[in-house]
């Protein structure tokens, strides 16, 4: 509903991804898909300070701000009233990615990008939530004065939200089927996608750390991809303290594992196109993962050997669960297929992102899956 609401609001030159919420621009979308090793990451010198962006939208990320537990005073900002009263789990105000422009060809993409703090980007991303909620009976073009001082999702230089990565994991079954895996996340432990399903592995576009070095080092789509794989798909993995040097992929376990199978030829990573969250304006790079499940076992196999999938962050959820015993079952994914397809989506409310990453993967699988 609020999906729809959203891009009614931003009228009939709003280009969605199929029949998804997703917003994209034309040329957001390249012709088919790009392997992951030709998407490139720099700093835009040019680009507005979050300072800066802050300064014209202090007024309407002001308003209706929840009350403290004295009932006489507000909070000063969204992350503070979540902090006090819903904590999740997950929860630190880290540097992140926000993309500011885009060059993307046939063959290869650039990704300009500034830097914002991760409770910025939330701030704002709820706002325009909450904004479009509270005018959901109201006109299309209801006035909703956060969203206007952003703009349109196609201006990404005015947008703070920071971006988003999502990534199609297709692992080539023995038996010549392709399946996948999806993601509900957990109310009590993410601060974004709240109780909805994603695809697997997704998360924030980041560094792996705080460490000064790391904003640099990190400005790599793979290298984002690789540390969420191995932090959704083994649930009892700990990742590297956010204080420390940046995650070298080539030494530190399992990412080491995960990259020398890329480098390998063995894992394959494409991206797919950008898309926009049109309630909120979080910047979404997806992409499509593909191996084969002999390299999936090797390298997660211990994950799948049991009835439940969970980790930090919610449920792996597949087609079914096969098995006799509990030490004995194990979980399949949904078969990339027109109906696989269609179940996932019937099994949950899934995120507009996840939509459209689907939706492109399946549009291109016989580029993807040769």
């Amino acid at each position: 509903m609020l999906n729809r609401r959203a891009i009614q609001w931003y009228g009939p030159d709003a280009k969605v991804i199929g029949e998804t919420a997703q917003i994209t621009s034309q040329d957001w979308i390249p012709d088919k898909p790009i392997p992951i090793t030709s998407v490139t990451v720099v700093d835009d010198t040019r680009a507005w300070s979050e300072a800066e962006l802050l300064k014209g939208l202090k007024s309407p990320l002001s308003k209706g701000l929840p009350y403290q537990a004295d009932g006489h005073k507000r909070f000063s900002t969204r992350h503070d009233a979540v902090d006090a009263l819903c904590r999740p789990t997950l929860w630190e105000n880290r540097i992140c990615y926000r993309i500011t422009r885009l060059n993307i060809s046939s063959e290869s993409a650039q990704l300009s990008v500034a830097p914002v703090h991760f409770f910025t980007g939330f701030d704002v991303s709820e706002t325009l939530a909450i904004e479009l909620l509270r005018r959901a009976g109201d006109r299309p073009r209801s006035k909703m004065p956060l969203r206007q001082a952003i703009g349109r999702p196609s201006e990404l230089h005015r947008n703070p939200v920071h971006a988003g990565v999502c990534t199609l994991t297709i692992i080539r079954g023995s038996d010549g089927v392709n399946r996948f895996f999806l993601h509900d996340r957990n109310r009590a432990a993410v601060a974004d996608g709240i109780g909805q399903r994603h695809v697997i592995p997704a998360g924030v576009f980041q560094p792996s750390t705080d460490h000064p070095g790391a904003w640099r080092e990190d400005q790599d789509v793979w290298k984002n991809i690789a540390r969420e794989t191995c932090e959704e798909f083994l649930p009892d993995f700990n990742p590297i303290d956010s204080s420390s040097a940046p995650v070298d992929l080539d030494t530190v376990e399992p990412y080491a594992s995960v990259n020398q199978q890329f480098r390998k030829g063995n894992i394959r990573c494409y991206f797919l196109g950008i898309g926009v969250d049109p309630v909120q304006l979080q910047p979404e790079i997806m992409t499509a993962l593909i191996l084969n499940e002999r390299i999936f076992q090797r390298l997660f196999g211990a994950t799948f050997g049991r009835a439940a999938v969970k980790n930090k962050e919610g449920d792996i959820v597949g087609s079914r669960i096969i098995g006799t015993t509990k030490s004995g079952c194990r979980l399949i994914g949904f078969e990339f297929s027109k109906s696989g397809i269609e179940e996932a989506l019937a099994g949950g409310s899934l995120v507009s992102g996840a939509a459209a990453c689907l939706t492109l993967a399946w549009a291109a699988r016989t580029l993807l899956l040769p």
